[in-house]
C-alpha cells in the first residue's frame, strides 16, 4: 500500500510529459462502397490552442467493415493538462481531408488522452460530425504509457 500511495504522488507531481502508444479498431462500420466494403481511413487529431492539428498520420485498411488498425499512434501526455484527441473515419484514402461529405464520413469520437490512459480502454459509439449516431458503429481506443521508441 505504502509502494501505490508513492507512486500516486510521483505522478500527480510529475510535469514531465509520458509517452502513450494508441491502438484503434472499430466495429459495425456502415458501408459507404457498395457493392465493395469501404476502405476505412484512420485520422488522429489533437486539439492545440483551439485548432486541430493531425497527430501521425492516418492508416488504412482495405474492405473491411470491422478494423484492427496497424497503426500506432505515439502521443505525449501530461498529467495536469486536458489533451483532447478526435478520432475520424473517413470511408477511403481519397475522402481524408478536412472538408469532406457525411457520405464520406463513417464516423468519428471525441475524448482525452486522460480518459484512455486512466481507463486503459475506451470504447464509444461513432457519430456524425453533427453527433448523430451511426447506426451500431463503435470505436475501441487501447493505451499503454511507455514507448518502444522512448520518450
Amino acid at each position: 500500500m505504502c509502494f501505490l500511495a508513492e507512486w500516486r504522488s510521483l505522478v500527480v507531481t510529475d510535469s514531465l510529459p509520458h509517452c502513450v502508444e494508441l491502438w484503434v479498431s472499430c466495429k459495425h462500420l456502415l458501408n459507404h462502397n457498395m457493392p465493395n466494403k469501404s476502405d476505412p481511413c484512420i485520422l488522429l487529431l489533437m486539439q492545440s490552442q483551439g485548432q486541430w492539428m493531425e497527430v501521425g498520420g492516418w492508416g488504412v485498411i482495405k474492405s473491411n467493415l470491422n478494423p484492427i488498425f496497424a497503426k500506432i499512434f505515439t502521443v505525449d501526455y501530461y498529467f495536469k493538462e486536458v489533451q483532447k484527441l478526435r478520432f475520424e473515419f473517413p470511408s477511403s484514402p481519397t475522402h481524408a481531408n478536412v472538408g469532406m461529405h457525411d457520405n464520406d464520413f463513417l464516423g468519428g469520437m471525441e475524448c482525452t488522452v486522460g480518459q484512455i490512459v486512466a481507463q486503459k480502454r475506451v470504447t464509444k459509439p461513432l457519430l456524425l460530425k453533427y453527433g448523430k449516431f451511426m447506426g451500431k458503429s463503435t470505436i475501441t481506443v487501447s493505451g499503454t504509457m511507455g514507448c518502444m521508441g522512448g520518450t
